[in-house]
């Protein structure tokens, strides 16, 4: 009774619009050499009466799709999704902030708010303007905690992708592609239906050997796989803008001379000559196990496919994907939490590391006894420097972190525009003079000259005024300052809009 259901369900949507496919389903059918896949190829672009079905493999067997009432209630929550653009314009938990929190109704804990990954979707909760600067805060739930942030650090986040993952329901192959087909000019046979579905069943097995471009590396590779000119794409996902894509090799030091204990997970592409994902794995000494530390990847997708191949290992991963240095640790079955991370290092008493990468979790290292851990000692240095070097652990300027609020912007990684500063007003407005009309928001008519008559009659245009809306500022005397974009703040030169500096003290 189910599976006539299904079928049902399936007959039943395909009425009015156009079927989409997600990449998977679409490079499956693109490895099939049966002329059912390109007819099914060619519905995609086609305008026929069907609906939005986001048809996507499941299983060997069966095809998944969703009823496009249920996708368009997806794609018209768009507003409601967004994502962060860089690692910029957190609001730290200082007495400064206050005024933003209890507008936000957001009530700090700890240090500083939650950093989620650029890529992260979150919830938008509350948008508020601040009375002192007029920038926009935002309060957004990520799945590891709750940031507050300036709006302009915000992005919408791509929900088009989000149907394939909700409401989703199931039919077999066949009957599936029969019903979708049955709507269109296209006519075949029972048999090359049946054809189609053993082709199809050869290429997902094919696909889902999803394993295959996995590779463990050590020692000098894993310098070679650091350097972003092995990346697939250089620019894209956290891959791309990780800090230590371009450090010199000798930053790896710690990782290459400690094979033991040290290996690189890299995800290669289709070619195998560059890669779309690393991530580095340790075996810990305690727990006894053996750790996925945080996975950097060219497109989000990948991270869950380096988990799902430390489960087969019997591996262990971040449970958060950034680089604070929690002890959670997630299993196939298990989580583990019991405190702090420690891996003991081999050969490391003797060893002269002139440089050290920056590292996102066992970033606390004893470099008498060669112990690397993610609990804070003061025996220890910090490695969370991008430049090769490390600081004391121990500073009380920083804490240890290295870094300082920036004192010019106050941490926010912005300064007010001095181009579009108003003193009546006592901030910067992001608007100026307009240059061509002179900040008067009317300039001399066309038509006439600015003699306001033509042939000694009146001029229609102007009405015999001589002048006419500026067409720079549309009569407004103002136009957007060039320097801020109108913004009324500008990057912070003395932090590069970072909001935070080295430490002066260490």
């Amino acid at each position: 009774m189910l599976k006539k259901y299904n079928h049902f369900l399936f007959e039943s949507l395909v009425l009015e619009s156009v079927v989409f496919y997600s990449d998977k389903f679409r490079k499956l059918l693109k490895d099939i050499d049966s002329p059912v896949s390109s007819a099914i190829l060619d519905l995609e672009t086609k305008d026929i009466d069907t609906a939005n079905n986001f048809l996507d493999i499941d299983t060997k067997d069966t095809i998944s799709f969703i009823p496009d009432r249920k996708a368009q209630e997806i794609l018209s929550q768009k507003d409601k999704w967004v994502t962060i653009s860089n690692q910029q314009g957190f609001l730290k938990h200082s007495e400064g902030n206050k005024v933003i929190f209890d507008l936000l109704e957001y009530e700090p804990v700890g240090n500083e708010t939650y950093h989620p990954t650029p890529g992260e979707k979150g919830e938008l909760l509350k948008l508020v303007k601040s009375p002192e600067t007029e920038n926009t805060y935002a309060k957004i739930k990520f799945a590891g905690g709750i940031t507050v942030i300036n709006n302009n650090y915000v992005r919408p986040y791509d929900t088009s992708k989000l149907p394939f993952s909700q409401n989703r329901q199931t039919i077999r192959v066949g009957r599936g592609i029969k019903a979708l087909i049955s709507k269109t000019e296209f006519k075949f046979s029972d048999q090359e239906i049946e054809q189609f579905v053993n082709k199809y069943k050869s290429a997902w097995d094919k696909m889902n050997d999803i394993f295959r471009n996995f590779e463990l590396v050590t020692e000098d590779k894993i310098g070679y796989w650091y350097n972003s000119s092995n990346y697939d794409n250089q620019s894209r996902g956290t891959l791309g803008s990780s800090c230590m894509k371009n450090s010199r090799v000798t930053f790896f030091d710690i990782y290459m001379k400690n094979p033991e204990k040290c290996s690189l997970l890299i995800l290669k592409n289709d070619s195998g000559d560059k890669i779309k994902g690393r991530a580095i794995v340790w075996k810990l000494d305690m727990p006894n196990v053996t750790f996925v530390d945080r996975i950097y990847t060219n497109e989000d997708s990948d991270v869950e496919l380096f988990k799902q191949y430390a489960y087969l290992q019997g591996w262990y991963h971040k449970r958060y994907q950034n680089s604070s240095n929690d002890f959670i640790l997630q299993g196939k079955d298990s989580t583990l939490n019991q405190g702090d991370l420690i891996v003991k290092l081999k050969n490391t008493r003797n060893e002269d590391y002139a440089n050290y990468p920056y590292l996102d979790t066992l970033k606390y290292f004893n470099q008498g006894t060669g112990i690397l851990q993610t609990e804070e000692d003061s025996n220890c240095i910090l490695l969370e420097d991008t430049g090769g070097q490390w600081v004391d652990a121990c500073c009380e300027t920083c804490g240890g972190d290295g870094r300082v609020e920036c004192y010019d912007c106050g941490g926010d990684g912005t300064v007010r525009c001095d181009n579009c500063y108003s003193r009546s007003a006592r901030r910067s407005t992001g608007k100026v003079s307009c240059s061509e009309c002179s900040g008067e928001g009317e300039i001399e008519c066309g038509e006439c000259n600015g003699s306001g008559k033509i042939d000694d009659e009146e001029c229609e245009m102007c009405s015999g005024n001589g002048k006419a809306d500026c067409p720079e500022c549309d009569g407004e005397c103002e136009v957007d300052c060039e320097d801020c974009g109108g913004n009324g703040d500008v990057e912070c030169s003395t932090c590069d809009g970072d909001g935070r500096l080295d430490c002066p003290d260490c």
